[in-house]
């Protein structure tokens, strides 16, 4: 993920299989608390930009997280699926950042 002033930057990874049936929905959670948000849904190849939520500050982040979802994304807001991956946000400084670890 690239991190821009208004955008977030995402790339697809070898490492989610693109489906067509399915979704993957990128999510953060903020230091302090347990609810997740989403970013988007993540490309199933190629590069996608993102509008960058109003409460997106790298130091706020605790925590990257990718769900698989239906298609176009959960339908409650909150990840429906078992979260694929997650990564602690200790390399989010608004550069690349590779979301699967």
């Amino acid at each position: 993920m690239d991190v821009q002033d208004q955008n977030l930057i995402v790339r697809a990874s070898s490492s989610l299989e693109a489906r067509t049936d399915k979704d993957y929905e990128l999510w953060m959670i903020l230091k302090g608390q347990d609810a997740p948000i989403s970013l988007g849904l993540l490309p199933k190849d190629g590069m996608k930009t993102l509008l960058k939520n109003s409460q997106f500050n790298a130091q706020e982040i605790a925590l990257l997280a990718v769900s698989l979802e239906p298609l176009g994304g959960s339908p409650t807001g909150s990840p429906t699926e078992v979260s694929l991956y997650n990564r602690p946000n200790c390399a989010l400084k608004h550069r690349p950042f590779t979301y699967v670890g």
